[in-house]
């Protein structure tokens, strides 16, 4: 990598940080405050992103990389299938339900097609991968079998995304620990223990 590239890289990452801060914090989202938190005038993002939509494609990139480092952080080396997926997916849904401001940004957005440098790379395909392994070490350990796999991996994030839109929209009704326990209890009942 040339030195121009790493001081755009630079530049643009000062622009997802700044943005995040407002994310995390359910702070409007502009131009002007983004600039401003960054050290640089609100012109400036426009070097570097062709406009805002484009910026928060970037920071959703980001957030699911936190989420990927998180995931790589826990440890499931000694865990069954079962047990490893559930502590994964505790893990995911902790991460919204910690940040509710993060989760409305990503999946309230409506922000067209994703930029083109993103498409190989996304790091929710790093995610669905990572969750596809646990599910993979399930098929290894005959608890699942190969051809229900995708159908698994979706029923899993579908649910757990569904709960936690509930608690978002309404805690009164699902409490964090609901989430984290109903989303447990589907994993459970799609893959049994062994007896």
């Amino acid at each position: 990598m040339n030195v121009k590239s790493i001081q755009d890289m630079r530049m643009k990452n000062y622009f997802i940080e700044a943005t995040k801060t407002l994310v995390v914090s359910g702070e409007e989202v502009s131009a002007r405050k983004i600039g401003k938190l960054a050290g640089y005038s609100y012109a400036t993002i426009y070097n570097y992103f062709k406009d805002l939509q484009e910026l928060q494609w970037y920071v959703i990139d980001s957030f699911f990389e936190d989420i990927y480092n998180l995931l790589l952080d826990i440890d499931t080396d000694n865990l069954d299938c079962r047990n490893r997926l559930i502590k994964t997916t505790r893990t995911f849904a902790e991460f919204y339900l910690d940040k509710p401001n993060i989760y409305k940004f990503k999946y309230n957005n409506k922000l067209g097609e994703m930029p083109k440098e993103l498409r190989g790379r996304f790091n929710n395909v790093k995610i669905r991968d990572y969750l596809n392994a646990c599910l993979e070490l399930c098929v290894r350990e005959e608890v699942l079998s190969k051809e229900s796999l995708l159908v698994v991996s979706d029923i899993i994030t579908t649910s757990a995304r569904g709960l936690i839109s509930l608690h978002i929209a309404n805690p009164g009704i699902l409490n964090k620990e609901a989430v984290i326990f109903k989303t447990e209890e589907i994993i459970k009942y799609i893959l049994p223990e062994r007896v």
